[in-house]
């Protein structure tokens, strides 16, 4: 998604993706070929505001496809730091 976006006229520019797709992988004990489902969003400055959205877009779409056993991964260091940030830690753990 990441590379035809930046090959795109529109790089640079606020853009959303969404997919829905068979892949194949190699996940040690579980089947290599499953369902996988998300959403891109490039481009965007106001990501505090986005990434709450981004997540209610998941859960939303996977209950309405009946879908209970949900894994959501994700990259986005920011959103890890901003999870550390509210958790208002002292600043010991917080290097942990």
């Amino acid at each position: 998604m990441a590379r035809d976006y930046l090959a795109s006229a529109r790089a640079g520019q606020p853009a959303g993706f969404s997919y829905l797709g068979p892949v194949f992988r190699y996940r040690s004990g579980r089947k290599s070929e499953f369902l996988q489902a998300g959403i891109e969003s490039f481009g965007r400055q106001d990501r505090p505001r986005q990434m709450p959205r981004c997540w209610r877009w998941r859960l939303q779409a996977a209950g309405a496809f009946g879908i209970k056993d949900v894994e959501i991964r994700t990259g986005d260091v920011a959103l890890f730091n901003t999870l550390i940030d509210a958790l208002e830690l002292y600043p010991v753990w917080r290097r942990r």
